[in-house]
């Protein structure tokens, strides 16, 4: 196993993933392998089919009966595969495969009684030693990525292919932060108005709630604003653009967000914020207007989500996988495709989706909420949705927050429960309005 060992480290300096393979013959050495995938271009070219091919030249037979083989990672299928057709007799690995291991890991080949020939096999022989290796490679792979890319990126972080978002984004900006010490080196995608000539000195904050991501607002990032204003629609940690892990549910947490969110802002010039928000972003948009020292000076919430069920309708509480959540946002979206796929596009597999759905099955109760302090308050405050219900109450007297009766009848007829898109009409009533 030592020489398997230093096969592996042989197909390190040639820049392959560092497997090796030995195959002996009554304790003597007849072939050596490390994987050539790589410089091969071949995808068979793992240590052990390279370590049986050169067995089997030296034998000039390609029966390997009475061979054994020791590889310092567990086979995978094929791998299994060929130490079966070629009669090895006894195999010794050392590292456990958790993803591709054929030999108890994910799948026990050679515990199959079918099969008509049957491989003595021992594992965890050196398996400290092969695993540290190992797993210190791809420390040093992650390492080299993140200096060419002058980003320190987190070992854990799941991205999804950014230009499948920009297809659907194509009037806004597209912006990468994850130099903000409360990311923790995550990435945050934030999506931009187009740039004016003039420095913006206001802002407007865009966010989403648990079941969306920056795509709602891709006609607002178009309107027609001042041009010392700019818009800024951010994914959240685990949506969207944005990194996520299998393990999100603290990308999730609110208390994460509002931190996050505050060093984004404290670190720009803007002189006055509005920040937009939808479903389950109305409660995060307060929390955060209440933190941040910068003046906060409107607010925009679009159908507020809380615990009252009767209110949120279907809002996640079944939601248990990708299908489900599709089928969820379909029904969101009255039938419409396009919106169901692009609102889906963020969430290739269900391993994007592990941390998003820990927190659409929890609910908001809005009514243990601190209130805003009276000077937090913002002067002009928009309220999207049914003024029926709880949502609306709960806002109402817990923020003491007074709503303009005018605002909502207009604006309510442009976006209700079932359509979570913020079309550029709505925004143009928001600004008649004040």
């Amino acid at each position: 196993m030592r020489l398997a060992l230093e096969q592996a480290q042989v197909g390190e300096t040639l820049g392959e993933v560092p497997v090796g393979a030995v195959l002996t013959l009554n304790d003597q050495v007849i072939a050596v392998g490390h994987n050539q995938t790589i410089s091969q271009c071949d995808p068979t070219a793992h240590a052990e089919i390279v370590a049986i091919r050169a067995a089997a030249q030296t034998l000039g037979n390609y029966r390997l009966s009475q061979c054994t083989m020791y590889v310092t990672l567990e086979p995978c299928a094929m791998c299994m595969g060929a130490i079966l057709h070629g009669r090895i007799a006894k195999l010794y690995f050392a590292a456990s495969d958790p993803k591709t291991g054929a030999c108890g890991s994910v799948l026990d080949i050679p515990a199959e009684p079918q099969i008509n020939h049957h491989c003595e096999v021992h594992g965890g022989l050196m398996q400290t030693q092969c695993a540290e290796y190992l797993a210190g490679y791809f420390q040093r792979l992650r390492s080299k990525k993140q200096l060419s890319s002058g980003m320190h990126l987190r070992e854990d972080a799941l991205r999804v292919d950014l230009a499948s978002l920009v297809a659907l984004m194509p009037k806004s900006q597209p912006t990468v932060v994850n130099d903000l010490p409360a990311l923790q080196g995550l990435r945050m995608q934030i999506w931009g108005s187009p740039q004016s000539s003039v420095p913006p000195k206001h802002l407007i904050l865009c966010l989403h709630g648990a079941t969306s991501w920056s795509y709602i607002y891709r006609d607002l990032l178009s309107a027609d604003i001042p041009p010392d204003w700019c818009i800024w629609a951010v994914d959240l940690p685990g949506h969207g653009g944005s990194d996520k892990t299998k393990r999100g549910g603290e990308l999730l947490d609110l208390t994460f967000q509002v931190k996050v969110l505050k060093e984004l802002l404290e670190r720009s010039d803007f002189s006055c914020i509005h920040i937009v928000a939808q479903d389950t972003g109305c409660e995060l948009a307060l929390h955060l207007a209440a933190a941040t020292r910068l003046d906060v000076s409107g607010l925009t919430l679009l159908n507020p989500a809380c615990a009252d069920v009767s209110v949120r309708g279907s809002y996640a509480y079944s939601i248990l996988s990708r299908r489900q959540f599709a089928e969820f946002l379909n029904d969101l979206s009255d039938g419409d495709v396009e919106t169901t796929q692009a609102l889906c596009t963020p969430y290739p597999d269900a391993g994007h989706m592990t941390g998003m759905l820990s927190r659409l099955n929890a609910t908001v109760d809005l009514g243990k909420l601190p209130p805003l302090p009276a000077a937090k308050i913002p002067d002009a405050v928009a309220y999207v949705g049914p003024k029926q219900g709880q949502n609306f109450r709960l806002f109402q007297d817990r923020f003491k927050i007074t709503f303009q009766e005018s605002a909502m009848a207009d604006t309510s007829i442009f976006l209700g429960l079932k359509n979570p898109l913020i079309w550029d009409g709505v925004f143009r009533q928001l600004r008649a309005h004040g």
